[in-house]
């Protein structure tokens, strides 16, 4: 029998529900195949560790934002467009996309946004190749309505209309976007 305490390489602290740690997991297992390390996997519930933890007192967000400030968070669309192979960024996403929900609420009445955008052509696609980006780039330019792949002047110019002041017209148009959703899959169903 191992000796926990001595006998391994890593000792692997990891709660089950937090993805960060999912992923961490991923990476440590990667490390151990490469390089035969032994792996103590600790189970730990971060949200007991943390529950007498004062989050208002320890991270008061008044000092680090102005007066009519706004934050703006970047998700994706994996958050939403769900595909093999993209758990972990969809992950990441879905983690962005609640973050500002709950940022809106805690730090109301400042601005919250999150910009999740589909995919834009930029450096982070060169792994494709030339030949790859120019197939993959076609394929989803054809299902875009806009018939094209978004360009990082394009999100620019998001971030630029969320951090203005305008709160009511982006709300509503979120607003009138979900319901019209919610509408198509109600008649969907029937």
């Amino acid at each position: 029998m191992i000796d926990a305490d001595t006998d391994r390489d890593i000792h692997f602290y990891f709660d089950p529900v937090c993805p960060f740690a999912w992923m961490t997991s991923k990476w440590i297992r990667l490390v151990q195949a490469q390089r035969d390390y032994t792996v103590d996997w600790r189970f730990i519930s971060l949200r007991m560790i943390n529950a007498d933890v004062d989050y208002e007192s320890h991270f008061p967000p008044a000092p680090y934002t102005n007066e009519g400030g706004s934050f703006v968070i970047f998700s994706g669309v994996a958050a939403a467009k769900i595909a093999v192979g993209t758990m972990a960024v969809a992950i990441t996403n879905g983690a962005a996309d609640i973050l500002a929900k709950s940022l809106a609420l805690e730090l109301a009445p400042l601005r919250v946004n999150a910009i999740s955008p589909g995919v834009i052509d930029t450096v982070a696609w060169e792994a494709f190749g030339e030949r790859g980006n120019a197939e993959h780039f076609a394929g989803i330019s054809a299902r875009n309505p806009v018939g094209r792949i978004g360009a990082v002047n394009d999100i620019a110019q998001g971030v630029l209309f969320a951090m203005i002041n305008v709160p009511d017209r982006a709300n509503l148009a979120h607003r009138r976007w979900r319901t019209a959703r919610m509408r198509r899959s109600s008649w969907q169903a029937c």
